[in-house]
């Protein structure tokens, strides 16, 4: 439920790359292999999307929500 997230990103306010993955996992739709698997040159933060490799090795490109990047 969104109040749930709202609620697991407030308990991560002080910890920045633990409230980015929750927030990758859950805005982009990320699946948790997938987002162990990035890298930062994957992340396009000025052109707001991240290039995931999913399954069978395809590649995709994921839009990135405007609050993730400007953190």
């Amino acid at each position: 439920k969104p109040a749930d997230i709202q609620q697991a990103l407030t308990k991560l306010a002080d910890d920045p790359q633990a409230r980015l993955m929750l927030e990758l996992l859950y805005a982009a739709g990320l699946r948790v292999s997938e987002l162990t698997r990035l890298v930062p040159g994957q992340v396009d933060c000025e052109r707001q999307f991240v290039r995931v490799l999913g399954k069978g090795q395809k590649e995709r490109l994921v839009p990135l929500p405007a609050p993730t990047c400007q953190r």
